[in-house]
């Protein structure tokens, strides 16, 4: 699913002359650009609702963690993260 949303966005952005051919109508010209943009739109708007389901899955997964790691050991979920400096405390 990733590689269908996820495009280059050099290919993503085109201008409405590379619509243009030499026979076609200017109606025809601006049915096919705004087809293009609707398109456009619709594929930045999945690529925004992927990003949003990924950020709450790896929400969720935190807070399943959390409550794991109370739930096992209290005293350690209300530790500090990071290293601990083994000079601490001395003179």
């Amino acid at each position: 699913m990733h590689e269908k949303v996820l495009l280059s966005i050099t290919y993503l952005f085109r201008e409405r002359v590379e619509f243009e051919r030499k026979s076609a109508d200017d109606d025809v010209l601006n049915l096919r650009f705004k087809h293009y943009q609707n398109r456009l739109i619709d594929t930045l708007n999945r690529i925004l609702d992927e990003r949003r389901r990924i950020k709450l899955e790896q929400i969720r997964e935190e807070a399943r963690l959390l409550a794991n790691a109370s739930s096992n050991s209290p005293g350690l979920a209300m530790m500090p993260k990071g290293p601990a400096s083994p000079l601490k405390g001395v003179n």
